[in-house]
C-alpha cells in the first residue's frame, strides 16, 4: 500500500509540479501587494523581491518553494516541494513550505554524515506547514534535482528536538518520497549502494 501510494505520489508530482510552483498562494498574495507599500516600508519595491530577501530566499526560491543556496554547503542539490501531501493516508492539495537552514543545521547535517560511511550529503531544508496540524504520517514528494533512480538515498530528520529516521519510499530521477512523521529541518544523504542506514546515527542536536 506505501509503494501504491508513493507511486501515485510520483506520478502526480511530475505532471502538476511545475504549475503549482507558478501558482504558489504565497506569491499569488504578495504579488497583489502595492509596491507603495514596499517603498514606504523601505523596501526595493518589488513586493515579491522584498518577501523572498524576508525568508532569506532569491526570488527564484520563494516563487518555486525552493531551496537551492545554503550556508556552508556548496553541493546542496536544488530542492523544491510542490504539493499533493498524502496526509495519514489521504491525498490533499496540502504543500510543504521550505525554509532556509541555518549554518549550524548544516554543520549538524555534516556531523550525522560522519556517522554514516560514505554518506555524502545531498540537501538540507526546512520544513513548516500552517495547514497541516499535527499528523503521525505524511508522503511528501521532495524534488532533489540531481538524484537518480535507485540511487541508495536516506532522509533523518531533526523533529521536535530528536535525530530521527524519515522512511525513503520511494526515489525516482530528480525525485524523493518520504514519509514523514512531522516537521523539522530534514537532512538527504546518499550512501553507497550496498551500505544502507537502518537506524539513526549517534549524534545530539
Amino acid at each position: 500500500m506505501k509503494r501504491f501510494l508513493a507511486l501515485v505520489l510520483v506520478g502526480s508530482m511530475l505532471i502538476a509540479l511545475p504549475v503549482m510552483a507558478a501558482e504558489s498562494p504565497s506569491a499569488a498574495t504578495v504579488a497583489t501587494q502595492s509596491s507603495q507599500s514596499s517603498d514606504d516600508n523601505g523596501g526595493s519595491g518589488d513586493p515579491v523581491a522584498d518577501a523572498a530577501a524576508v525568508e532569506g530566499k532569491t526570488v527564484n526560491e520563494y516563487l518555486n518553494n525552493a531551496v537551492e543556496d545554503v550556508p556552508g554547503l556548496p553541493e546542496q542539490l536544488p530542492t523544491s516541494q510542490g504539493g499533493g501531501v498524502i496526509l495519514n493516508g489521504v491525498p490533499t492539495n496540502y504543500k510543504i513550505e521550505l525554509t532556509k537552514p541555518a549554518k549550524a543545521d548544516v554543520t549538524f547535517a555534516k556531523a550525522v554524515a560522519e556517522n554514516l560511511p560514505g554518506a555524502k550529503v545531498l540537501s538540507v531544508v526546512g520544513t513548516r506547514s500552517n495547514a497541516l496540524g499535527d499528523f503521525s504520517s505524511a508522503y511528501v514528494n521532495y524534488k532533489i534535482k540531481g538524484v537518480k533512480a535507485g540511487a541508495n538515498v536516506v532522509c533523518f530528520g531533526l523533529i521536535n528536538g530528536q535525530l530521527v529516521q524519515v522512511p525513503v519510499l520511494f526515489v525516482v530521477d530528480d525525485h524523493v518520497v518520504v514519509d514523514m512523521p512531522g516537521l523539522g529541518k530534514l537532512m538527504f544523504y546518499e550512501l553507497p549502494a550496498a551500505n544502507a542506514a537502518t537506524a539513526a546515527p549517534e549524534a545530539t542536536a
